[in-house]
């Protein structure tokens, strides 16, 4: 099945949902298993944001798959280019991510009706699955494509629930695919939440086929709303979805080994979700860690980091032995081990800041009654890393100000 448009001849091909990491440019796909008719599917734009407790729901938003997830339900995981940004977000146990997206699809195509071409099941069970992969590509699309990341990263989940109620008292709904709308004060609603809550908050953003600005944190949601196809340079490959091969009947009692495998670690709270959850408990000990060396601080306990970090390290090498052995005969049944990192609770830093009023001192120690007015407030500065950087004196005939830059 050759189609005259090039872009479209992915449709069909077949890739292994476990195994595969796709490239935008270079993503080949397996062996063609399927024939089928190619429809073409929806165009146009839409500019929306969610708001994401986990790594699967962030991976979702990016994907632009309301009902699906990281774990492969329904479409190839992540796009390379794609990927490779979500892996910059790191994403911890507790972090919450507010994502602002603008699409504009210029051409999509999906898979209908697919029958097996003749003489593909002439072999084993794992010989199919290693030429044809346990999936296929059942729609493709293109166009240009905004997505703008803030991450909060709570320590605890008592935080990252005030958070929500924060953001949802400003207006926002929680989950995914939110119309955005021109009414909609984003900015100010992220701005208060985040000067409200003792959370660290970065934002990152990438663009794809267009030119990517230069952008400031209070300027992902104005740039969003006004992406359009005009600013498309080259329509880029915005995503591929795929189906298993189970739904084709004369595939569905071939390959069910390979099926109950696949689903092992693609399902709601597979194997992969797991993945996810273990790399996250590995970011949050790095996050933890660069507080602490920020302020030059040692823990007594500091072990426990190591050890944590240590159990999910040698978790994900467990993880991706498995990967291994269902690349080496995807229907031999899989022993799903137990990772005992998943036990392990987030850390968090406790510190204590002193919130005592401090007055401004007149003559002979007189106090003068005006408190220092501090850009952050104290009993927060450690989560969102305040540290004081240069300090500045004016004088006359006696000291007159200091002041401190934060």
């Amino acid at each position: 099945m050759t189609n005259p448009d090039p872009d479209l001849n992915l449709l069909g091909l077949g890739v292994n949902r476990v195994t595969t990491r796709s490239d935008d440019q270079d993503f080949a796909g397996l062996n063609r298993a399927l024939r089928g008719s190619i429809s073409a599917g929806p165009v146009g734009g839409e500019t929306r944001y969610s708001i994401c407790r986990t790594a699967s729901e962030l991976a979702q938003a990016m994907q632009q798959q309301g009902g699906a997830s990281l774990t492969g339900l329904g479409f190839l995981p992540l796009l390379s280019a794609k990927r490779r940004f979500f892996s910059q977000l790191k994403t911890t146990a507790f972090s919450l991510s507010v994502v602002v997206q603008a699409r504009c699809v210029t051409k999509s195509a999906m898979l209908l009706e697919p029958t097996l071409l003749d003489g593909v099941i002439d072999s084993t069970t794992d010989d199919f699955a290693a030429n044809y992969g346990d999936s296929f590509i059942n729609s493709i699309s293109f166009g240009g494509e905004f997505i703008g990341v803030y991450t909060f990263r709570s320590e605890t989940r008592e935080q990252m629930q005030g958070l929500e109620r924060d953001l949802e008292a400003g207006g926002l709904l929680m989950g995914l695919g939110t119309p955005l709308q021109i009414g909609l004060n984003l900015r100010d609603v992220l701005t208060s939440a985040q000067s409200s809550s003792s959370i660290n908050v970065d934002f990152n953003y990438e663009v794809w086929g267009a030119r990517k600005p230069s952008l400031q944190a209070d300027g992902l949601v104005d740039y969003a709303l006004a992406f359009s196809s005009d600013m498309i340079q080259q329509a880029a490959r915005l995503d591929l979805t795929t189906l298993g091969y189970e739904r084709v009947p004369q595939l569905r009692s071939f390959l069910q080994p390979v099926v109950n495998n696949r689903e092992a670690f693609t399902r709601d709270g597979g194997l992969m979700q797991q993945r996810v959850r273990m790399q996250e408990l590995i970011n949050q000990i790095e996050d933890s860690r660069q507080t602490l060396r920020l302020y030059g601080v040692t823990l007594a306990d500091e072990g426990e980091l190591d050890q944590a970090q240590r159990q999910a390290e040698a978790d994900l090498q467990t993880y991706e032995q498995l990967v291994e052995a269902y690349q080496a005969s995807p229907s031999t049944p899989l022993s799903l081990p137990t990772f005992p990192s998943l036990a392990i609770g987030s850390p968090q830093i406790a510190a204590r800041v002193s919130e005592e009023a401090t007055s401004e001192m007149g003559p002979g120690d007189t106090e003068l009654g005006q408190p220092f007015l501090f850009p952050f407030s104290p009993g927060t500065a450690i989560q969102q890393r305040v540290r004081l950087t240069r300090l500045g004196l004016e004088t006359g005939r006696q000291l007159d100000r200091i002041i401190l830059h934060y």
